[in-house]
Formats: C-alpha cells, structure tokens, sequence
C-alpha cells in the first residue's frame, strides 16, 4: 500500500491492544510511523469523534482492529465524513456483516486474512458456505468454519481412539493437512499452531476477492 503514515483504530480489549502493539512495532521497523491512535468501546456503533480527529490527521492508511459490525459502522462513517484514506484490517473480519452494515462504504478495504472463503474458496468451503446459507440465510465467518473444523478434529481424535487430554493433543499435533472441516487444511507445529498462511483480500464491488 506504500503508506508512511497510518492511523490505528482499535477496540478497548486485550485483543485490540495486542494486535495493535503488534501492527505499530511492525510498521515502524519498516520505516512507518504512526501518527494516531483511536480507541473505540467494544460494540461502537458512532465514529464521528474518532475519525474526526484521524480525517484531520491525514494518515496514508488507517488500521482497523476490533469486531466485525464494529468496522461496518466505521467504514460506513468514514464515507459519511467524505474520507478517501484506504483502510487496512486485522484478520477475521472481512465478513458478510461487515459488508451487509458498510454497504458500499467498504469498497477497497484491505485485509490480511484466513484463507476460508464460501464464495470463491474450494469445494469444501463453497458446499459449507451454500449449507450454512440454506439453513441460517447468512454466509458463514471464517470463524464459524474454524468452529465447524475444530468440532470435526475432535470427532476425528475420539474416532482415533484417543481419550485424554495429552492423547488428543498428540493426534492434533501428528496430523498433516487434515481436510475434514469448512476451513483451509489443518496442520500444528510442535507449539500446537496452526500453519495456515495468510492470504491478502480486498473488497471490488462489494465482495472481498483475493487480491494477487
């Protein structure tokens, strides 16, 4: 994105702070600088003052970190406020509310995230998305999908015959791309996380595609 100057907005959470801190030692160690820094309360609905104040610092980009309806509400102010800054988001919500409350306020939005896509993603993923859609009217989350995966391993550990704690956690960490769930396929290192690499999406009209 090229950008030398951002702004963060973040939710008033440990994860906000956690993600942000991480975004700003990044940023900054690649020549950024961070100019401002907005906290919002878990489940804002009204910007106005945030992204007042961050229109008026005039930043490159702006980082978004928090929830899903939370960054809804923020683009759609943002376009309110006639804002032009290209907007960055934190993994996981890049998600149909966030487009459904943004409208087309989320046009360009840029986001670092999980490779589960029920649109454009593979079969698996697409058959999820249509059952999730036919049953709930809703496309899933990255996060139901993760859900979904993380309740199919376990059934596959009890199946494995494993019944412990140490057990199920010596199956999870022996499988090589396990493909029984929604999300992209699932391997653990030797600290039990997960080896899926990011992709990088942007929203083109009114869908989040992969951006090459």
């Amino acid at each position: 994105m090229k950008a030398k100057t951002a702004a963060i907005l973040l939710v008033n959470n440990e994860y906000g702070r956690g993600v942000a801190e991480t975004f700003t030692k990044i940023f900054v160690e690649h020549g950024g600088k961070i100019i401002t820094q907005e906290i919002h309360a878990q489940g804002e609905t009204d910007f106005t003052t945030h992204l007042t104040k961050v229109k008026f610092a005039n930043p490159d980009i702006i980082f978004f970190v928090g929830h899903e309806n939370e960054l809804g509400y923020a683009l759609k102010k943002s376009k309110q406020l006639g804002m032009k800054i290209p907007w960055l988001s934190a993994p996981g919500v890049l998600s149909p509310l966030t487009l459904q409350i943004a409208g087309d306020a989320a046009e360009g939005l840029q986001a670092a995230d999980y490779q589960f896509d029920p649109n454009f993603g593979t079969e698996r993923m697409k058959a999820f998305g249509k059952r999730h859609q036919e049953k709930y009217g809703v496309l899933p989350s990255f996060a139901t999908a993760q859900t979904y995966t993380s309740v199919m391993l376990y059934a596959a550990a009890l199946k494995a015959g494993k019944r412990t704690p140490a057990e199920i956690r010596d199956f999870y960490r022996s499988v090589k791309s396990f493909e029984g769930g929604a999300s992209a396929p699932v391997t653990f290192d030797k600290d039990g996380i997960t080896t899926e690499m990011p992709v990088i999406r942007i929203v083109r009209d009114g869908k989040p595609v992969v951006l090459k």
